[in-house]
């Protein structure tokens, strides 16, 4: 069934991904994104390496498929056992947390010397690190079966529709499954602005002088924003606190920025939204000594509050009701 909801999606992507590089640059350095040429350099490598993985995966696909006997038996056995030993998962997860290991802390260095020019930026806390990771994962497993559930309807419906082996492999090999290059640049431009949006997070956690953020809607660039978004524009909430933020499908979200993973695709893919700190000029007007004070004070204290989440975290997985042993 067609998405009706998803048109203005889609053509906000294509009018998107039809910008020069240049046009792109201007775009994102007026809406206020830091390092845009860097960004879009980080883009463009993402955008190469993933394209390759996806048709490297599509061929294996393929080579399979043509010694195969039969669809029926290649369904039933040959594709378990494609999914099995497939390292596509593992391959896309080196691309991303190299990624976002190199480009967070000078993103979140760029945006804390935009609030106070005085301070660098020598470490990231436990929470931004262990975002790193585990995004890096949870979005290499997504891609890895969304790519498997695309695959697997072109198999069913092969066999649904009678189809023999080759009819199906050239379905494949002229389908988006072998060609990705759109996936790829959608993936890696929704990423390099998620990062932007947690590098932001980060500052205001490293950045004493911040006490709130504001929600900015830039949507300049689309003919049909998201109602929802520009509604947002000019909230504030206190810089550690989440938003409120009513879905296009009706659910209520509470993202700590744009393009949080909380948040389901038609609210973050190419959401240009950004966060605006909130300063005290009383705090910059400290001594240099003292911010960096407040400074490490805000990353050891936000580590603590990150493990103790964490620990609350596992206990709940394991079914661990603190009340039972106290």
């Amino acid at each position: 069934m067609k998405c009706l909801r998803c048109g203005p999606l889609i053509k906000a992507i294509d009018a998107y991904l039809a910008k020069a590089e240049n046009d792109l640059y201007e775009q994102l350095t007026m809406e206020g994104y830091l390092k845009a040429k860097e960004s879009l350099n980080t883009v463009d490598e993402i955008e190469e390496v993933v394209t390759k993985l996806l048709e490297d995966n599509a061929d294996d696909l393929l080579k399979e498929l043509a010694d195969a006997i039969d669809l029926e038996t290649f369904f039933k056995d040959n594709w378990p056992k494609f999914k099995n030993k497939s390292k596509l998962a593992q391959d896309l997860f080196d691309v991303f947390h190299t990624q976002f290991s190199t480009i967070m802390p000078t993103y979140v260095e760029a945006y804390v010397q935009k609030t106070d020019a005085e301070l660098t930026v020598t470490k990231l806390t436990k929470r931004t690190t262990d975002w790193i990771s585990s995004w890096s994962s949870d979005l290499a497993d997504i891609m890895k079966l969304d790519t498997e559930t695309e695959i697997e309807a072109v198999l069913k419906k092969g066999l649904n529709d009678g189809k023999s082996i080759n009819d199906v492999a050239n379905l494949i090999a002229d389908s988006g499954i072998r060609s990705p290059g759109y996936r790829a640049r959608r993936v890696a431009l929704t990423e390099v602005l998620r990062a932007h949006g947690y590098a932001q997070l980060e500052s205001y956690i490293q950045s004493p002088a911040v006490e709130e953020k504001m929600w900015k809607h830039t949507g300049a660039y689309r003919n049909d924003p998201r109602q929802n978004h520009v509604d947002m524009d000019g909230v504030r909430v206190p810089k550690g606190q989440p938003f409120t933020l009513i879905g296009a499908d009706g659910n209520t979200y509470y993202p700590m920025t744009p393009r949080d993973i909380c948040l389901p695709p038609k609210e973050s893919v190419f959401c240009h939204c950004i966060l605006q700190p909130v300063v005290s000029e009383e705090v910059l007007g400290l001594s240099l000594e003292e911010r960096q004070a407040l400074q490490a004070q805000a990353i050891a204290e936000d580590d603590g509050e990150w493990e103790k989440e964490l620990d609350a975290q596992n206990k709940a997985r394991a079914g661990i009701n603190e009340e039972d042993y106290t």
